[in-house]
């Protein structure tokens, strides 16, 4: 059978099909049969235009740009559209569409901005960004970041960030989801708080087929860094304290051996290295071993010994006795340059200077940038506040202290000093220790009396023997000042 026309009839309701009756074995064909048919219902395929009860057709779609929604949504719900999918070239349901189509309708329709966290990376000014695009987790749609607000770093070099982005209507170019890309619940990614990890591993000896045995204990600390930028007062800052970890790892090899004489000899090996890392792949290692021999005669008698080479602690063991490795304890502070890369969320903000440290100053703007501000004012007040009771009573008491030794010499020197002036007062007043000056003496020479007078001699170099007494004196009271 050949169908030839449809001529409507009745409104549309009834139709009359005229067709050619074709012969099968040959023969001849009997043309212009006709017949009836009834059309049932007055709904259109989805892939086709409105019904027209005048005509009773459904027409053709005009083609319609990708990801567009189609005039009937019949079906269809406000969450699974019928759109315009290209690839089938007619209106197929959002959940069944070809990529192009969904994320050309999820661009169209989905423009304000929504809250993520994605994976970033470093820039090359060390600052801790975000990317500019990313695939969102439901879909391989592309993402734009609009703005960024906070991230977290490792010191591998690893960011996390929190961030507000739009659909930009593309497919991912990267092809594939980043299981780091994950839309934040109800609209607001929760505050990244950095996190601190400590992992330790015992020794657990085993054999290592020589007689002896082998083992390795680790130990770790691992504190993340976190960048947060922001506006305020109009200009756009980033803070950042960067990430720390601290890990150390032994390998402890011990062997015993019988010596000649029956003793027993143990001979442990322990080979460390201490890595701690103060910023992304900022890390110094040190590393040590150290041996020790431990000796067991038949009498039942012990004696030990040990060494150490590379870095190794004051009393001869290895980075490992060190109490901080593999802990916290040497700490991060933060820093910043007050450079950022990116755009920064939020709008401009006030913040006010107070010298009360009762009460932080008034800030008004990026929430971060205003808990920043808050702990640089407590960290401000705690630098200039004064000393406690307590400080202030054992400086008073040092202070104290101090005065009373110097009082104590100065009373010492007095009465060196006093002793040596009385002495040299007694020396030359005439006393015991005045000295004597020889008697006049008389001889005859030639019939001639002769008279040496020694009395005048002696009042003529008086003065010479106190100029040596005061001398004496004085080099005595300087040995005396320096013994005080």
């Amino acid at each position: 059978m050949t169908f030839s026309r449809a001529i409507s009839q009745a409104g549309g309701i009834y139709f009359q099909c005229m067709y050619t009756v074709n012969s099968l074995d040959g023969g001849p064909d009997f043309p212009w049969q006709s017949g009836e048919s009834t059309r049932m219902g007055q709904e259109c395929p989805p892939d086709t235009g409105p019904f027209n009860p005048d005509t009773g057709e459904c027409p053709s779609l005009v083609v319609k740009a990708p990801g567009e929604k189609c005039e009937n949504q019949t079906g269809a719900t406000s969450e699974n559209p019928f759109i315009w999918d290209p690839s089938s070239g007619k209106c197929e349901k959002f959940y069944d569409a070809g990529l192009e189509a969904s994320c050309k309708y999820m661009g169209n329709t989905f423009a304000t901005p929504t809250a993520y966290t994605v994976a970033g990376n470093i820039s090359s000014s060390g600052q801790a960004v975000a990317p500019p695009t990313f695939a969102d987790s439901g879909i391989n749609c592309q993402v734009k970041t609009v703005s960024s607000s906070e991230c977290t770093i490792n010191v591998s070099g690893a960011v996390s960030c929190n961030v507000m982005g739009s659909f930009t209507g593309e497919i991912n170019s990267q092809g594939t989801k980043d299981a780091a890309d994950a839309l934040c619940p109800n609209g607001k990614c929760p505050v990244k708080e950095p996190k601190t990890e400590s992992k330790e591993e015992g020794c657990t000896p085993i054999g290592n087929g020589t007689g002896g045995t082998t083992c390795t204990q680790t130990k770790e600390t691992t504190k993340e860094g976190t960048q947060q930028c922001g506006t305020v007062n109009g200009a756009y800052k980033c803070v950042t304290k960067p990430p720390y970890s601290n890990g150390v790892k032994t390998t402890i090899t011990a062997t015993s051996e019988t010596l000649s004489d029956g003793s027993v000899k143990v001979t442990t090996v322990k080979d460390s290295s201490n890595t701690v890392c103060t910023d992304v792949k900022t890390c110094t290692t040190q590393t040590s071993t150290t041996v020790s021999h431990n000796t067991t005669k038949p009498s039942g008698g012990t004696s030990s010994g040990s060494s150490c080479t590379g870095s190794c602690t004051p009393n001869g063991g290895g980075v490992e006795t060190n109490p901080n490795a593999g802990s916290g304890n040497s700490g991060n502070g933060s820093s910043g340059n007050g450079n950022g890369d990116g755009e920064g969320e939020g709008g401009d903000g006030t913040a006010s200077t107070t010298d009360d440290c009762e009460a932080p100053p008034d800030c008004d703007g990026d929430p971060f940038q205003c808990a920043i501000l808050k702990q640089a004012h407590i960290d401000t007040c705690k630098l200039m506040a004064g000393p406690t009771d307590q400080e202030q009573a054992q400086s008073d008491a040092k202070t104290d202290a101090a005065y009373a030794d110097l009082d104590a010499h100065q009373t010492e020197l007095d009465g060196k000093v006093t002793g040596l002036l009385s002495q040299f007062q007694s020396s030359t007043s005439g006393g015991g220790s005045a000295g004597k000056c020889l008697p006049d003496y008389q001889f005859a020479v030639s019939g001639h009396s002769i008279d040496m007078e020694f009395s005048k001699a002696c009042d003529s170099l008086s003065w010479v023997r106190l100029v040596v007494l005061a001398g004496a004196y004085l080099f005595a009271a300087r040995i005396v000042s320096r013994e005080v």
